[in-house]
């Protein structure tokens, strides 16, 4: 009877043990260093007006003769389309008569207009390496939170071991023993028991972060003002551009960023309830994160920067279709 008096208290202490080695709070605390982030320092962009679309608008015919219409819509967006017609009528006028000082004051239009052209990629280069910056961030902190888990999982791998291995020790002890009654029964049950707590405890070994977001820029594209705060206006006209009279897009680049979201079930779950606290998440002020989550979030964000630097290509062709015009017939 001692025996099995100490035999149920030394299971007792390698349960307590286990348990105790292995439980921690579900929800984890960030460190100061991951707390801050500072990555978007753009100014605000309430006050600038958004350009009216492209179609709504009155293009002038030499502009239309001589760009794109992908050049013509993003020197809409970039308020570039009253200079480039201004300069082109000027071209036609100086034609007849080509002197220095006209050729010189082409050169000087015509500089401006790419210093403004160059600014503007400059300013979608910014706005993604802010984006980048919380991507990266993101990133680091489900890498934290991943390692917090790992450890906890390893923690109880080898606590089902020991557990496993003491039964098994434990069991073979009072059968050399000769030890009667059903004591290396009660080992094998609470030794079972045991070993698969800890496995359901290393499947449900999930932790997560609480993160607030002070500029949420996923919010911005969710949500699709008229205006932004946080995107240049440029950027944010390109974005929700669409041409009601075109046939190949029925969407804007937002919507179509939007819908990708949805089919790829990033924002979309069978649970309703479940749906909408991610929608509150990604798209509010910030809250809980799991690691899926966390991974989920920084997917979104490479996927907005993606389609954000599209912009840049509409600008180079614009940059390489004016040059174009710049030196024909001087």
């Amino acid at each position: 009877m001692k025996l099995q008096h100490n035999m149920k208290l030394t299971l007792l202490f390698v349960i307590t043990i286990s348990f105790s080695s292995c439980l921690g709070p579900k929800i984890i605390s960030l460190k100061p260093e991951l707390e801050r982030n500072n990555c978007y320092q753009s100014y605000y962009y309430d006050n600038r007006p958004t350009p009216q679309p492209t179609y709504s608008i009155e293009v002038d015919s030499l502009v239309i003769q001589k760009l794109s219409c992908k050049s013509i819509n993003v020197a809409n967006a970039i308020g570039l389309l009253p200079a480039i017609a201004e300069y082109l009528h000027l071209k036609k006028y100086y034609s007849d008569g080509m002197t220095i000082s006209t050729r010189l004051d082409l050169v000087e239009r015509a500089t401006s207009i790419n210093q403004r052209i160059s600014a503007a990629s400059l300013e979608v280069l910014s706005f993604t390496s802010e984006i980048n910056c919380e991507e990266v961030h993101i990133k680091q902190t489900a890498e934290y939170l991943k390692g917090i888990e790992n450890k906890n999982e390893a923690k109880l791998t080898i606590s089902a071991i020991v557990v496993g291995g003491i039964g098994t020790i434990a069991t073979g002890f009072t059968v050399l023993k000769g030890i009667e009654g059903n004591i290396s029964d009660y080992i094998g049950i609470t030794t079972g028991i045991i070993e698969t707590t800890l496995g359901i405890m290393a499947l449900r070994n999930s932790k997560s972060i609480e993160l607030r977001h002070k500029n949420n820029v996923l919010q911005e594209v969710w949500e699709g003002h008229d205006t932004s705060s946080l995107f240049p206006q440029s950027i944010w006209y390109y974005l929700n551009y669409h041409n009601p009279t075109c046939k190949t897009r029925q969407e804007s680049i937002r919507e179509h960023i939007i819908n990708e979201w949805k089919c790829l079930d990033q924002i979309i779950s069978s649970d309703k309830n479940k749906e909408h606290g991610y929608r509150e998440v990604y798209f509010g002020p910030g809250g809980e994160y799991d690691l899926a989550q966390l991974e989920n979030r920084a997917n979104m964000l490479s996927h907005l920067k993606a389609h954000i630097n599209q912009m840049k290509h509409d600008i180079n062709l614009l940059t390489i279709e004016f040059a174009e015009v710049c030196y024909q017939h001087l």
